[in-house]
């Protein structure tokens, strides 16, 4: 479109068109096509006016003035009317005057009238060109220019961003490749860490890597130049596969403890909650996501949802939520437990509905134990 305008502006420019050019080399081509009839005419009116003694105009009011002028004293009406003829002699005079400079000007040159319609054709072929009427060349040629000065200033924008773009890019380019060499230099360590804390959290065998995949460098990424993905097995036997494919609600939330465990020291993140963390297990791993978790809330709030009476011991607080059915409802309700409610909670978790003195006493020694 840019170098579109141009060519069609330069063309326009090229003719140089004015205001109210094309109406006077109309009325010229007029008087240069007709001048021989105009210059018959203008000799013709002369000769009238004022050529012939006898009959011309001014010969016959001449006359008539002094014959009237005679007789004044008679009539003072007819010095009146001569008077009038004598400024009618006047403006004859004066006609006849302006006829012959108009007969002076008429140019019968051949090579000016080729010119003229030489240049009247030039207004119509552009003006067909660009769809208008010749008369409307110039606020045409007016318009492309403005359009013409937009597109070139947007050239010029647009040049001045690209190079922001590239100054920004480099600046991408410098930190992204410094995050992939982080990335590649802490990935190994970590997946070994927290596979080792997979295993002790009730899967053994189970192993955590870190993909780094290339991202298009097109294409920049807030994430930076690779896509991380992160593969599991959690169980002996099994090939690594996406987390999000091959865990299940209680494996996540144990990879997701580990993870946590092994970076909890730069960890930021003000709230942790894990839901049904100890699915699947039970006895001395229960034990130790419960101190995982414990420890993990040093430094945060951590929620957990369990039914390990394990993991519920070692928490700071203890909140119970039980359901509550009406006639044609069900509701659910939460209720914070003091020392000696945990106890009695902590007893039914691990003996049931019926609670022994033994279990009561092994649940106040399990609170005892995680309070250190």
């Amino acid at each position: 479109r840019l170098d579109f305008l141009r060519y069609q502006v330069q063309e326009l420019e090229t003719l140089a068109p004015q205001d109210g050019e094309h109406a006077e080399l109309e009325q010229e081509h007029v008087r240069l096509a007709n001048v021989s009839r105009l210059q018959d005419t203008a000799h013709q009116q002369i000769e009238a006016l004022d050529e012939n003694e006898q009959s011309s105009v001014t010969s016959l009011l001449s006359r008539a003035v002094n014959e009237l002028n005679g007789l004044r004293e008679m009539d003072s009406r007819l010095g009146e009317i001569a008077d009038s003829l004598n400024s009618a002699l006047a403006n004859v005079e004066d006609a006849n005057t302006e006829l012959r400079h108009y007969l002076d000007s008429l140019d019968a040159d051949p090579s000016r009238l080729n010119d003229v319609e030489s240049r009247l054709s030039s207004f119509i072929d552009l003006a067909r060109k660009h769809h208008i009427k010749p008369t409307e060349l110039v606020q045409h040629l007016d318009e492309l220019r403005n359009e013409l000065d937009g597109l070139q200033h947007a050239e010029t924008r647009l040049e001045g961003l690209q190079g922001e773009i590239a100054k920004h890019l480099a600046a991408y380019n410098l930190l992204a490749d410094k995050l992939s060499k982080s990335r590649r230099k802490h990935a190994r360590a970590l997946a070994k860490y927290v596979s080792e804390h997979m295993q002790e959290l009730g899967m053994p065998g189970g192993q955590f890597e870190i993909l780094l995949h290339a991202r298009d460098k097109a294409a920049p990424s807030p994430a930076g130049m690779e896509k991380v993905e992160f593969v599991v097995s959690a169980n002996p036997g099994q090939n690594l596969k996406a987390l999000n494919k091959v865990a299940s609600g209680g494996e996540l939330s144990r990879i997701s403890l580990a993870i946590q465990v092994v970076l909890a020291n730069n960890l930021s993140i003000p709230t942790l909650i894990f839901d049904e963390v100890d699915v699947g297990i039970g006895g001395g791993v229960a034990e130790i996501v419960g101190n995982r978790l414990r420890s993990l809330a040093d430094n945060r709030q951590v929620l957990c949802v369990t039914h390990l009476p394990q993991v519920a011991a070692q928490a700071h607080h203890h909140l119970q939520v039980s359901k509550t059915r009406g006639k044609d409802h069900t509701g659910t309700s939460i209720q914070a437990l003091d020392e000696a409610a945990r106890g009695q909670e902590i007893a039914r978790m691990l003996g049931g509905v019926e609670i022994t003195e033994q279990t009561l006493a092994h649940a106040k020694e399990m609170l005892s134990k995680a309070a250190g």
